[in-house]
């Protein structure tokens, strides 16, 4: 299969796009766990995406504000469509991980479920995870959707194993969603 993006990195320029596909990649993940039913996930849009843009640039002007060297946005680029995100960033509540080690966080992988199957995923892990080694980083963390399993399938074979009782609940449109942790030496 021809590769039909590009992998650059995102900009403040992007949020619109970004919260587009986010929406878009959480929509379709929802209604394929029965968690949403009703919505048109072909073409988010009014006070929704508005929202979401906020949250976007709220997302990356304080992670970059608060970390520069640590954060960093990459976009899959198709034609004139961003077609996936992800971020590094600053990890949050890391107290079960060494110490000695530097750990980063990625957060945010995203694929617009028009593009999905392309590799777009792996290629955007690869980068965040080969841009954070170069910033001197040497492990990294994650977090999935317990019931993501396409997600967790791509995760374990790219080397990220799952920190054993270390989940978070999240609360979805129609009850709880148990994210589990996933860690990786970036070595």
């Amino acid at each position: 299969m021809t590769k039909k993006y590009t992998i650059e990195m995102a900009d403040l320029d992007d949020i619109r796009a970004i919260a587009r596909l986010q929406l878009r990649s959480e929509w379709a993940h929802a209604q394929r766990r029965n968690q949403i039913i009703d919505v048109n996930v072909n073409e988010p849009q009014g006070t929704v995406l508005t929202m979401r843009g906020a949250h976007v640039y709220d997302y990356m002007t304080k992670n970059a504000a608060r970390s520069l060297d640590m954060f960093a946005g990459f976009k899959a680029v198709s034609g004139d469509n961003i077609a996936g995100c992800v971020f590094t960033v600053e990890p949050e509540g890391v107290n079960f991980i060494d110490h000695t080690l530097k750990p980063v966080a990625i957060e945010g992988l995203n694929v617009d479920p028009d593009y999905w199957r392309q590799g777009i995923a792996t290629s955007l892990l690869h980068r965040a995870m080969n841009h954070a080694a170069q910033q001197g980083f040497d492990h990294t963390i994650l977090q999935v959707a317990d019931d993501n399993h396409e997600a967790r399938v791509l995760y374990e074979r790219e080397g990220f194993t799952l920190i054993e009782n270390m989940w978070e609940t999240y609360c979805g449109p129609k009850g709880a969603i148990t994210a589990v942790t996933y860690e990786r030496s970036l070595n």
